[in-house]
């Protein structure tokens, strides 16, 4: 169940990503969204400290966009799960792509969700 108020609960972050849908986190409260709730998804490499890491920016129900790193335990799975769900560009594709430093890409974008660009 999706909590109402986020205010002061703590970052928004994707803990799991599942058949169904991703499990987010905010705080002491967890929920799934199912995969129809994504509305774009846009990657890019970013320099964190010394290491550059490859960022995904997930957004949802244009509400909200969580950034999930490379680094993180669950982005191999939830990179798979967006490829197999919704038809993202699969990871293999684009993570070696030096393009992505200097621009983000755009891996999926839900029919009618925006104007395309």
């Amino acid at each position: 169940m999706r909590p109402t108020d986020h205010a002061n609960s703590g970052p928004l972050r994707i803990i799991s990503a599942e058949t169904k849908g991703i499990v987010l986190s905010n705080g002491n409260e967890q929920w799934c969204e199912p995969w129809t709730a994504i509305d774009e998804v846009t990657v890019g490499r970013v320099s964190f400290g010394f290491k550059p890491v490859v960022v995904a920016c997930v957004g949802i129900d244009s509400e909200r966009v969580v950034m999930v790193r490379d680094t993180d335990p669950n982005w191999r799975k939830m990179m798979d799960q967006l490829h197999t769900a919704l038809g993202c560009e699969h990871v293999e594709g684009w993570f070696n792509d030096p393009g992505i430093s200097a621009k983000p890409r755009l891996i999926y974008l839900r029919q009618g969700s925006f104007e395309e660009p």
